[in-house]
C-alpha cells in the first residue's frame, strides 16, 4: 500500500457501506444540514474574532465527526 492509499480506499468503502445499510430519513437529514450550516457560521465567526478572515469551502459529514475545509488568505501566519 503506497502512502496508505489502499487503506484509505478500504475505509471509504466501509463508510459508504454503513450509509447504504441505514438510509437517513429526510427529517434527520434536514436537522443535520441545519446544524452544519450553524457550525460553519460559528467557526467562521470565531476565526474572525482571532483576526483570521477564513471561509469554509467544503465539509464532509461522517458517522462520528464532521470535517470542515477552510481557506485562509495568503500570508496568514499560524503558530
Amino acid at each position: 500500500m503506497e502512502n496508505g492509499r489502499g487503506y484509505n480506499e478500504l475505509v471509504k468503502k466501509a463508510i459508504s457501506a454503513i450509509f447504504k445499510e441505514k438510509p437517513m430519513d429526510n427529517e434527520t437529514k434536514d436537522k443535520i444540514e441545519k446544524s452544519i450550516v450553524e457550525n460553519v457560521s460559528h467557526l467562521e465567526n470565531v476565526l474572525k474574532e482571532f483576526g483570521v478572515d477564513a471561509k469554509v469551502v467544503n465539509y464532509e459529514y461522517g458517522p462520528t465527526i464532521t470535517r470542515y475545509e477552510i481557506t485562509i488568505p495568503t500570508g496568514t501566519k499560524s503558530k
